[in-house]
């Protein structure tokens, strides 16, 4: 008989969800039980704590760091004695992310949440830079095969922990307040809303903070943006954008499973040249 998981995830435009689906399956594959919660929804379900033979937690770095929902998320389950977890994190490079689990491991541990294992998923990015469609394709694929791996490693309670030094932990530390800072002044003073919003409220409804509300017919922000990004994306008429930084998302956000069914949208003639150059960037971590 297999163990009983749950996994809270915490996912701004699906790559994590996309993650602890695969592990989902992996672990019901190994006849585990397995629930996945997501973060924001999680109140209610804390109760099943109790009764899970192991805890899992997935987030997206975020500036090196796990996001600020994340952390707070860990300081407020309840306590246990000795909770067997595991950690899994998304990003858009393998690079620069070793420090990006040592705080929420402590604050886990202070609730009794001991971490045993931790694993990073390269995933497309969702800023910035688009990834080609073979590129996403490839990492999606992989990390299928990287969830079985790390199910069957947690199944037989293998530990497997990054070794994080002390510069790498400030550094995170830093970069982490820096941009809790920084995007909750660009989700206050630098989001917009064009014209073509048609007021159905999307953003609204999906906003993993509660950051967005609609006051005299127009759409308006707070002071708790996370910069997940969910509303950019989400809004089916792309009318929110970053004032300054229009630069900072993407103009077409890839469709996971769209990709995984050769039906993305075109690429542009770049794409060899991107294809080469992400190839060569994300080579090592294939071939692991």
């Amino acid at each position: 008989m297999g163990n009983s998981v749950l996994i809270f995830y915490f996912s701004g435009t699906g790559n994590t969800k996309y993650v602890a689906e695969k592990i989902q399956e992996s672990f019901i594959k190994k006849n585990s039980s397995c629930t996945l919660v997501a973060i924001e929804q999680a109140k209610a379900q804390l109760h099943l704590i109790e009764a899970a033979d192991k805890v899992g937690i997935g987030f997206p770095v975020h500036a090196f760091n796990a996001p600020k929902i994340v952390l707070d998320f860990a300081d407020a389950l309840p306590q246990t004695v000795n909770k067997k977890t595991f950690i899994f994190k998304s990003a858009g490079d393998t690079l620069g992310n070793a420090g990006s689990t040592l705080e929420l491991k402590n604050r886990l541990k202070k609730n009794g949440y001991i971490v045993f294992h931790e694993s990073l998923y390269a995933m497309p990015t969702n800023m910035v830079s688009q990834y080609p469609n073979s590129i996403i394709k490839e990492l999606c694929l992989f990390a299928q095969k990287k969830a079985e791996q790390d199910v069957f490693e947690i199944n037989a309670e293998q530990t497997r922990l990054q070794n994080n030094s002390w510069p790498l932990n400030i550094c995170s530390w830093l970069f982490s307040r820096f941009e809790t800072f920084g995007a909750c002044m660009l989700g206050r003073f630098h989001y917009r809303v064009s014209d073509a919003c048609n007021h159905c409220k999307t953003c609204i409804k999906i906003c993993p903070t509660k950051n967005i509300c609609e006051k005299n017919n127009k759409i308006k922000f707070g002071w708790k943006c996370i910069l997940c990004l969910r509303c950019i994306y989400s809004c089916p008429k792309r009318a929110i954008y970053i004032w300054l930084f229009r630069w900072m998302c993407l103009k077409d956000m890839y469709k996971i499973n769209d990709i995984l069914q050769n039906k993305g949208s075109p690429q542009n003639e770049l794409s060899a040249k991107k294809i080469k150059f992400y190839s060569e960037r994300f080579k090592d971590y294939l071939q692991k």
